[in-house]
């Protein structure tokens, strides 16, 4: 009998759990999921509403375009260059102010 009062409870708990999960991953799945699968469909089609399939075209004329290459360069290297700045800023403020105060 205790046995069957085990099951029994476990059985509610992971139901309990489930019905608590759920709106989660409901969410998840559509606000995240499925946008997700949608874009990438996007990325492989022409046209959304002619849907002819043009598979990596789309990514090779991107990689190819000179304007997308230079905006990534500048998108790589401005936080490589922003980051300097902002560490060294302070540290060389920090060592006027200590220079002056002794």
């Amino acid at each position: 009998m205790t046995s069957r009062r085990k099951i029994r409870s476990a059985q509610r708990t992971r139901l309990t759990s489930a019905c608590f999960l759920a709106p989660s991953a409901v969410g998840v799945l559509v606000f995240f999921v499925i946008p997700f699968g949608v874009i990438v469909y996007y990325s492989l089609v022409d046209n959304p509403i002619q849907q002819s399939f043009v598979g990596l075209d789309n990514y090779i004329s991107l990689l190819q375009n000179t304007a997308f290459r230079l905006a990534a360069r500048n998108s790589l290297l401005f936080p490589a260059w922003q980051c300097r700045w902002q560490s060294f800023c302070p540290w060389a403020l920090r060592y006027c102010w200590r220079r002056k105060s002794r």
